[in-house]
């Protein structure tokens, strides 16, 4: 009998721990980061506050503000990152690149660029370049300023703006033209240069298309179409 409510005893009291245990690990989770492709290291940055995540499989360190968590910057170093290490003498983070035998060394003091990706145009097309993914790793606000490097000069509108743009060329062959994007931030900090490289495509003539052949009869009206006719770039109207 004694045996028996020991027994008993004994159940009731591991069922009431697992039904504690289960009211203070329900839900943990608070948040969910998507970041880079098999996240691998992590390190915090004491002064900024902000988290930087090693992804072995893209070759980047994303950069979270834990304030809000979401990733506010991605970071390209060396082939296949794992751990990461942050510096707080120097503001430094260090990271191990196993692909390729090196470490990759960001500086979290200073704000960093990015003039966007590279893209071919057609010739007379708007081209807007963007610089919104840089960033200060500190959160302070950044001044822009844009300049061309090479190729076919143009009139770049808004030079000090995150989303320049200008008119690409009439060019006879495939030309590049370089754009590089320096950001300072509120200490006076600059970034190193950054550059995007803008592909100016051969023009390419329009296409006519003046219809199906017909059968008509005498005195009969007439009606040609030449609405199939066509501007492969898409970005100039056609006069007939």
């Amino acid at each position: 009998m004694i045996s028996s409510f020991l027994i008993l005893f004994s159940f009731v009291l591991l069922f009431s721990t697992f039904h504690s245990l289960e009211k203070v690990w329900a839900d943990p989770v608070i948040a969910t980061i998507p970041v880079g492709n098999q996240p691998s290291g992590i390190a915090y940055d004491l002064a900024s506050k902000e988290m930087y995540v090693s992804n072995f499989a893209s070759n980047t360190v994303s950069v979270i503000d834990t304030s809000n968590n979401h990733v506010i910057a991605y970071i390209s170093v060396g082939n296949k990152p794992v751990t990461i290490a942050y510096n707080s003498h120097n503001n430094n983070t260090y990271v191990t690149n196993v692909g390729d035998n090196t470490v990759s060394v960001i500086d979290t003091s200073s704000p960093s660029a990015n003039a966007g990706s590279n893209k071919h145009v057609q010739p007379f097309q708007t081209v807007h370049l963007n610089g919104s993914a840089s960033f200060d790793p500190r959160g302070s606000p950044l001044t822009y300023h844009w300049t061309q490097v090479s190729g076919p000069n143009v009139f770049l509108s808004g030079s000090d703006s995150v989303t320049p743009y200008f008119e690409a060329p009439d060019v006879n062959v495939r030309t590049p033209l370089t754009f590089q994007l320096v950001v300072r931030n509120n200490n006076g900090m600059s970034s190193s240069p950054s550059t995007v490289r803008i592909t100016v495509d051969q023009a390419v003539p329009p296409i006519a298309d003046a219809g199906r052949n017909q059968e008509v009869q005498p005195y009969q009206t007439v009606q040609l179409n030449g609405s199939a006719s066509s501007d492969p770039s898409g970005l100039t109207p056609l006069t007939y």
